[in-house]
């Protein structure tokens, strides 16, 4: 398994010091674009409002970047 952080970067920047042991980089997708809904969520929640340009970024454990999830590439806003 390998070793993936995800840095979330929204109204503050969130270093992810720990990371977590997941089996792909699908995987790890999948694992962040469930952050990012949940984040959204609680941001709505809490604020009434949500920046469509908060993002996490999957880096490896050599700190090379390997995908970035954008919140507005995760949900759809219905008007």
């Amino acid at each position: 398994m390998a070793q993936y952080f995800f840095h979330l970067f929204n109204d503050e920047q969130a270093i992810d010091l720990d990371g977590m042991e997941l089996p792909s980089t699908l995987t790890a997708y999948d694992h962040a674009r469930n952050m990012a809904r949940i984040l959204a969520t609680e941001c709505i929640k809490e604020r009434g409002r949500l920046f469509m340009g908060h993002r996490i970024e999957v880096c490896d454990e050599h700190g090379r970047k390997i995908l970035t999830v954008n919140f507005s590439d995760v949900m759809i806003i219905d008007r």
